[in-house]
């Protein structure tokens, strides 16, 4: 989960940094905040200045538009809240809610164990859609190693994003350090004989479909039905699993600098 939200008592001040932080040190990012709340700019910088408060429902648009999980978008209200309150009596609750949640979590890191293997809900949650091990690798890639930079190159919404960062780290698949996120100690593995692997060929067979769709001139994709003997299939299939360990060992030595699927079939029609 993220922290980052979790070590600020003052929400003004939570804005200003996670904004600063948005690429491009947050240049438009509070225009395109103030479009996604339905207020004008200037408002917003009468709010970050101190000069006036969010109230509840832009606050909850603004958890939509920074991408919050739920942990972080009551997190955010309750901060929201303690500033607005109109009396000592009231911001005193609303702290004392903040510190409840600042204390479970605690609890729950004390308790959370990251090992080196993938529970088997894990597991099911990681093959469930292609982008949970899109974004797991893409965070090998530098440029791609915060939220905001994901959001923008996937295209999916900031709250899927969040979702997918929460099951890397608290699997130990990913690491954060601040905004960045890094891959973690876990690996992960599916067997020939595993009931997931065909979700897992379905999932980047689907994207495949997509990348035929959208026509890139630099994808690769190619198909063919032959007829052939029975010593040819073994040799065919022979050299396209030689093909696979030569194009691994290119990847292993290569550079984090693009994110590819490579997906090989070949089968006998029936």
């Amino acid at each position: 989960m993220l922290d980052l939200i979790f070590e600020y008592q003052k929400y003004r001040i939570y804005l200003r940094e996670r904004l600063r932080a948005l690429p491009k040190h947050g240049h438009g990012a509070q225009a395109k905040m103030a479009q996604a709340i339905r207020c004008q700019d200037t408002y917003v910088s009468r709010v970050l200045q101190g000069e006036a408060h969010f109230n509840l429902e832009q606050g909850e648009a603004i958890n939509r538009f920074l991408g919050h999980n739920q942990e972080e978008s009551h997190f955010f209200l309750l901060l929201l809240q303690s500033e607005r309150a109109g009396t000592p009596e009231l911001r005193r609750y609303f702290d004392a809610q903040l510190e409840g949640v600042l204390q479970r979590r605690l609890v729950l890191k004390d308790r959370l164990k990251i090992t080196n293997q993938l529970s088997d809900e894990n597991k099911l949650r990681y093959y469930s859609q292609w982008y949970f091990s899109a974004i797991h690798i893409a965070l090998t890639i530098p440029e791609l190693q915060t939220r905001d930079s994901l959001v923008k190159y996937f295209s999916l919404p900031a709250h899927v994003i969040s979702e997918v960062l929460d099951l890397l780290i608290s699997s130990g698949l990913a690491t954060q350090e601040g905004l960045k996120y890094k891959p973690g100690s876990t690996r992960i593995h599916l067997g020939s004989d595993s009931p997931l692997i065909a979700k897992s060929h379905i999932n980047w067979r689907l994207q495949a479909m997509r990348s035929l769709e959208q026509q890139n001139d630099s994808d690769l994709h190619y198909s063919s039905v032959v007829s052939i003997s029975h010593d040819d299939v073994l040799k065919i299939k022979a050299d396209l699993i030689k093909q696979i360990e030569n194009t691994k060992a290119v990847v292993k030595a290569s550079p984090e600098e693009e994110l590819c699927c490579f997906a090989l079939d070949f089968f006998k029609v029936t």
